[in-house]
């Protein structure tokens, strides 16, 4: 929500111009702390700012009001272990600014406006998203969703739903919403590394992909591959460090799970920063803080537990939604828990270990990508993977407006899987990194930074250089996490592993066993109702929408509701949805896919506050 917001428009009086860049500014506030808020001085039709929390992110900004140019980083970018200035950026060329983007590391977006050209620019997973949308007038971008649609409500410029990208988030929801779409139409993503350069006197953006990870099979030694991945890993926490006030640095947190990821993360920190602060999450009897906790009295480390119950979750759904765009489903709810965890722990920055399992090899790879003989089983493996509903169940639950775009999104998400080369392994790996983390995971460090800046050395890109040259076998099965840590401190490679309950120095070959025995806990505690067993996720929503009357008390207001949007604007059938909703009521098993549902429903509602006077005629 917080971050860089502006526009370039053609004919808008001053006090228009202050009027409507005021309105923009403040949806970007965060509810949560103090904001800083930046004004630029800008020409009488232009406007550029930025918004985050008082004294908990990392920002830069310069402007020349004499030659109209200004330039404002939000996060951090880093050339040659040095944080890139806004000052450096704002003198450059365009080709001096694309050859710098080449060496550039870090978690930024970097916008300058020159008179009547704007530039943007992402890092390589684009970390840090950013929307905007061109019209007729101009082009108004923003961090913040939402502000863009108050441009829109603003002007009186009618706001139309993209239903491709409504039904792309309920069928691939596991990945997200496909490419660059979002839930409005003309209004898109800013892709990953790029810069996009708009022109006003053409009206139009060109873009410029100046970075793309390139997977090659180089290293194929274990050890070497351990090791190389070892100094990466330290380099790119120490150049995270670096750019961090010295004064700060004993207000750091680090999330810590009961999985591989944020264990390797919080090693390398430990020993980098003193005063270091783990924290922890989850329901009382989550595995995930016995876990965690053994780990952090393993590093000595002051560690912070917040537990909270199931019903309690039901109080954050709005903040999620508002957070999160409508992006993510509010299945994951507890991350907003989380963030308000790092205000009451004074927690200035937070960091985790972002998108590890992925990069690193893990829980995107199985043993049946060894099975694949052809690009189409590949892609047909790869949609039964990104899958919410099937496809029976979308052509029941979906109205004849969006069963017509199934084939649409469809030859999307093939033309997606087609575009990535290299052995079925690594197409797995970017395929995953550039949708299920950009689009899905990526959220969680949106809502946080609401609360406190997110350094993210996991997801550098001198770390990703080394990774995507080691053979994908040896990512596979974590088999890199589990010599990683070995080789890093051999006691937190004795203590359990979340998904198997099994110590990781436990060759892979056993660890089935432990899966076995997880699923067995499973079914205990959903027999016994939670009351024998460890609870083994954040948020058991399958559960909670079954038994916890405020979960069950929402699934009666939105998908029980003949009046829900999402059956007035005529997306899905009610009966059908209600025939699911009975289902899952009486013998479980939809919880999943009802998230996406709800959450969709929510979103619509919240847009709804940007329409006037009714929905734009859409229903």
């Amino acid at each position: 929500m917080v971050g860089i917001v502006g526009y370039l428009l053609r004919n808008l009086s001053t006090e228009s111009n202050a009027y409507l860049f005021d309105q923009l500014l403040e949806e970007c506030r965060s509810p949560y702390v103090e904001n800083e808020v930046v004004r630029i001085p800008m020409a009488t039709s232009s406007a550029l700012g930025i918004v985050v929390p008082k004294d908990r992110a990392l920002y830069d900004y310069v402007y020349d009001e004499q030659n109209s140019k200004a330039t404002i980083i939000y996060g951090y970018a880093i050339v040659e272990g040095k944080r890139l200035s806004a000052k450096e950026i704002n003198g450059l060329k365009e080709n001096e600014f694309v050859k710098l983007l080449e060496k550039v590391d870090g978690s930024f977006c970097i916008v300058r406006v020159e008179n009547d050209k704007l530039w943007i620019a992402t890092d390589w997973l684009g970390t840090r998203p950013v929307y905007y949308a061109v019209l007729n007038k101009g082009i108004v971008f923003s961090q913040c969703f939402w502000s863009v649609l108050r441009f829109f409500k603003e002007i009186r410029y009618p706001i139309k739903l993209n239903d491709k990208a409504i039904l792309s988030f309920l069928w691939f929801g596991k990945i997200g919403v496909l490419n660059n779409w979002t839930f409005v139409e003309g209004v898109h993503l800013a892709p990953p590394g790029t810069l996009m350069v708009y022109y006003a006197e053409s009206n139009k953006v060109h873009f410029h992909r100046y970075y793309e990870p390139r997977y090659e099979i180089k290293i194929k030694d274990e050890e070497l591959a351990t090791k190389l991945v070892h100094y990466a890993f330290i380099k790119s926490v120490q150049n995270t460090l670096n750019i961090i006030p010295n004064n700060m640095k004993k207000h750091i947190c680090v999330f810590l799970s009961g999985g591989l990821d944020s264990r390797i993360t919080i090693y390398y920190f430990s020993r980098l920063i003193e005063n270091l602060k783990a924290i922890t999450f989850g329901t009382k009897k989550c595995d995930e803080i016995l876990i965690a906790n053994k780990v952090a009295k393993s590093l000595n480390l002051d560690h912070i537990i917040g537990i909270y119950e199931l019903e309690e979750l039901t109080n954050y759904i709005h903040d999620h939604i508002l957070l999160t765009s409508g992006f993510a489903p509010i299945s994951t709810t507890h991350t907003v828990y989380a963030a308000k965890m790092l205000l009451e722990n004074n927690c200035l920055f937070c960091t985790e270990g972002f998108a590890l399992d992925l990069t690193l090899g893990g829980s995107y790879f199985d043993r049946y990508l060894d099975d694949i003989k052809s690009p189409s089983e590949f892609i047909s493996v790869l949609f039964r993977k990104s899958s919410v509903f099937t496809v029976n169940e979308l052509l029941m639950l979906c109205s004849t407006k969006l069963k017509q775009k199934m084939l649409d999104v469809l030859k999307e998400f093939v033309s997606i899987v087609q575009s990535f080369d290299g052995d079925f392994y690594n197409r797995n790996d970017k395929f995953f990194a550039y949708t299920r983390v950009r689009r899905w995971t990526l959220y969680g460090s949106v809502v946080l930074r609401n609360f406190a800046e997110t350094v993210m050395p996991t997801a550098s890109k001198l770390l990703i250089e080394v990774i995507s040259k080691i053979h994908p076998k040896l990512r596979a099965d974590r088999r890199l996490h589990r010599r990683l840590l070995i080789y890093l401190d051999k006691r937190l490679s004795l203590l359990p592993y979340n998904k198997t309950w099994l110590p990781p120095i436990f060759p892979t070959s056993l660890w089935k066993g432990g899966y076995i025995l997880k699923k067995l806990n499973d079914v205990i505690t959903r027999i016994t109702k939670g009351r024998v067993g460890l609870e083994t996720s954040y948020f058991d929503f399958d559960y909670a929408i079954k038994y916890i009357k405020s979960w069950r008390t929402l699934l009666t207001e939105t998908l029980l509701n003949r009046d829900s949007l999402i059956f007035r604007l005529g997306f899905l059938r009610f009966d059908e949805v209600k025939k699911m909703v009975i289902h899952h009521l009486r013998k479980g098993g939809y919880g999943e896919k009802l998230a996406y549902i709800i959450t969709l429903e929510l979103f619509l509602r919240k847009l709804s506050n940007y329409l006037e006077p009714s929905i734009n005629g859409q229903g």
